[in-house]
């Protein structure tokens, strides 16, 4: 069996504090504390909730073995209630912070390290650090490492780190660090594009084939009609119907998609098949009643 992960060690020890009655922070206090320091990893999930989810957190007596779309109609009160739960926790957990936050906190951590600096070598009388000589049990490989560093700092090659050079080199790094978390959530969002484009390059060959056009009178008339619906852009098809369907039933912004990982999970939950696409289903022509062509 291999050693613990730092995450399950980290929860182990935040749980022991919380259930410590001489501790004055809960487990969601503590990990909110320790998500704010510079070496905490993300562990956030970068999914949304919903009504829906809300919904799904009941105990199974009180949904009473129904659907979702028959209990958001028979309860819309509760409907009501599980859509503030969920605007509340996305607004909790995804509200994005100001970024002045973090460079006050950096700044905060530099000067802690400045200190340590100066502590160091107390003959010194000005902002800079000297480097003394190395311990002799250091390791030939780690000194090497040392002396790159401090080359990397000291720009002007005089022999000593000032405070203008070690702010420089620390917010340098600070950049490059941001500059690759926000590569990777980049990556991340490509690949989820890339799945549900996949998705509907799948589902296109088994599309049935488009329903004749209306008359103009007919069409008039549903353009009169659907002049306050949302705006739909794409093709008429089973997949796309059952995705304007979901995101009604979600409370989702038609305007935006449902993520690649979640649709997945919905599609099994309501047994979505492209092929068994007729009246009988919510879906059916949900664009065209639902929503207005672009």
């Amino acid at each position: 069996m291999g050693a613990p992960s730092r995450k399950n060690i980290r929860t182990e020890v935040f749980t022991a504090l919380a259930n410590n009655p001489n501790c004055e922070y809960s487990l969601e206090q503590l990990e909110d504390f320790f998500s704010q320091t510079s070496g905490a990893e993300k562990t956030t999930s970068k999914r949304r909730t919903s009504a829906f989810d809300m919904w799904k957190k009941l105990p199974k007596e009180e949904k009473e073995d129904i659907k979702w779309t028959e209990y958001k109609t028979k309860y819309p009160d509760k409907f009501e209630e599980f859509q503030t739960q969920a605007d509340e926790y996305n607004k909790e957990h995804f509200e994005e912070k100001p970024k002045s936050v973090k460079k006050k906190n950096n700044n905060d951590e530099l000067k802690k390290e400045i200190a340590k600096l100066k502590n160091k070598d107390s003959s010194e009388k000005d902002s800079s650090v000297t480097i003394t000589e190395p311990n002799e049990t250091i390791t030939e490989s780690s000194s090497s490492d040392n002396t790159d560093t401090f080359d990397k700092i000291d720009t002007n090659n005089d022999g000593v780190i000032s405070r203008e050079e070690y702010e420089k080199y620390v917010n340098e790094n600070e950049d490059k660090s941001e500059e690759q978390e926000d590569k990777s959530e980049e990556q991340e969002d490509k690949s989820e594009e890339q799945e549900d484009k996949s998705e509907e390059q799948e589902d296109k060959s088994e599309e049935s084939e488009e329903y004749e056009d209306k008359s103009e009178e007919h069409e008039e008339s549903e353009m009169t009609n659907n002049v306050n619906l949302p705006v739909f852009k794409g093709k008429d098809t089973a997949l796309n119907n059952y995705k304007e369907w979901k995101k009604d039933e979600l409370g989702v912004d038609p305007a935006k998609s449902i993520p690649g990982s979640d649709l997945k999970e919905y599609k099994d939950e309501d047994g979505f098949d492209p092929k068994d696409y007729d009246d009988s289903k919510p879906w059916f022509e949900y664009i065209k009643n639902n929503r207005q062509a672009d």
